[in-house]
């Protein structure tokens, strides 16, 4: 939901960030207070890695059998609260989130289908992941509504896949990660 957010924001506004470039022109009340691409990207960059850092803390708490509810971190489910760009820009996010969360589940409504159509493939997909297990522990996928496919990738273990209309096939989406898995795995340090 918090990373759907960010993508949202751009329709709404019309800000075109390659590669969602693929939106029509929105009302512009964004850019009309400060936000450019760059501002975005960041913002987005931190959301994520936010979303991944709260995974691991609840992963660990799990494992030791403590309440992980303590450990949400506040900032991953709010997503203005990570902007640190200019200040309007982020005032009018917040105001933003308030309009998106009704509209949150409408734009996940193919969620109910995914496992239905995806299991089969997943544990064929798991296998397919071992030789990139050595360059990044996890992979997260994180899957958005918008015009056009897109895949965006967030180093070091993390990418944006649009969904258009319809999911893809199993098939298709798994050999959309492997290519993905493969691109970060290239852009790892050596």
């Amino acid at each position: 939901m918090t990373v759907d957010f960010c993508v949202w924001v751009l329709e709404k506004d019309g800000l075109q960030v390659p590669p969602f470039d693929a939106h029509p022109e929105g009302d512009g009340t964004l850019r009309s207070v400060g936000l450019q691409a760059q501002e975005w990207r960041s913002w987005i960059a931190q959301v994520v890695q936010l979303q991944y850092r709260e995974c691991q803390v609840l992963s660990r708490e799990l494992k030791v059998g403590v309440d992980p509810t303590p450990f949400f971190l506040a900032g991953a489910h709010n997503p203005p609260t990570s902007w640190s760009g200019n200040v309007g820009v982020g005032k009018h996010l917040d105001e933003l989130w308030k309009q998106y969360k009704p509209l949150s589940n409408m734009r996940r409504e193919w969620v109910p289908s995914l496992a239905k159509q995806w299991v089969p493939v997943m544990h064929q997909l798991w296998n397919d992941l071992q030789p990139y297990h050595a360059c990044f522990p996890a992979l997260t996928i994180y899957l958005v509504k918008y015009p056009q496919q897109v895949e965006y990738i967030i180093p070091p273990i993390s990418v944006i896949l649009t969904i258009v209309d319809d999911l893809p096939d199993g098939e298709t989406f798994r050999l959309q990660v492997l290519h993905v898995a493969e691109s970060l795995a290239m852009a790892q340090p050596s």
